[in-house]
């Protein structure tokens, strides 16, 4: 008999951890509150696979958004912050982040296209 994956969308354990991440049932990108989760996929030819997930989160940060102490702030000089503006990073949803973001861009659509090219 030949292999076949779990019918996920129908599964109760994983449709009440899609609830508990505040991911809607009916839409795996939209969150409960109605905004849009950022992850795309960095080969957009994967969007119609139903076992490949999105692999690349897209974000702004403002200067108000950047802490002391993390990602943003520079390690060689303490209290200058990385540029606001639109990121990327690979990251799975529900996964921590695959390395650091990857930015910044003026729009939302240039750091996706940076994250989809693939040549």
């Amino acid at each position: 008999m030949p292999f076949s994956f779990p019918d996920f969308n129908h599964d109760p354990a994983f449709t009440k951890l899609k609830v508990d991440m505040g991911i809607s049932t009916n839409d795996p990108t939209r969150l409960e509150n109605g905004d849009h989760m950022s992850q795309a996929y960095s080969d957009p030819t994967r969007a119609d696979d139903p076992y490949a997930l999105p692999n690349v989160e897209t974000f702004h940060m403002s200067r108000s958004d950047m802490e002391p102490g993390s990602v943003w702030e520079s390690e060689d000089e303490p209290g200058t912050f990385c540029d606001p503006g639109w990121y990327w990073w690979a990251c799975f949803p529900g996964c921590m982040p695959d390395g650091d973001p990857i930015g910044p861009f003026q729009t939302e659509a240039e750091a996706l296209a940076d994250a989809q090219d693939i040549d």
